[in-house]
C-alpha cells in the first residue's frame, strides 16, 4: 500500500514530538512493507536534508515560531508581483 503522511515537520530539524512521531510512523510502516511518502514544507537553508520519500512544497519561515515553515502547494510565481 502507498501511504501519504501529511506533516508540518517533514524534516526532523528540531527535537520535537511531531517530527519524531512522523519519522517513527514512516519507519514502522516501511518495515511492514508499505511505501510511505511524507508530504510537507521544504526545509530551510540551514535545516538538514529531507529523508528519502518526501514530497516537499515551497515554504516560507514563520517568524513567530522558529523552525516552523508554511507550505504553499502552488507555484512560487503566484506571489511574483513584478510587471511582465
Amino acid at each position: 500500500m502507498h501511504i501519504a503522511i501529511l506533516s508540518d515537520y517533514a524534516v526532523a530539524a528540531f527535537a520535537n514530538g511531531p517530527a519524531f512521531s512522523t519519522q517513527t510512523l514512516k519507519r514502522y510502516l516501511e518495515q511492514r512493507g508499505h511505501r510511505v511518502t511524507i508530504v510537507g514544507p521544504a526545509p530551510g537553508p540551514d535545516d538538514p536534508a529531507p529523508p528519502e520519500g518526501t514530497l516537499l512544497f515551497s515554504s516560507v519561515e514563520y517568524k513567530g515560531h522558529p523552525g516552523v515553515r508554511f507550505a504553499f502547494p502552488f507555484p512560487d510565481t503566484i506571489f511574483d508581483n513584478t510587471p511582465k
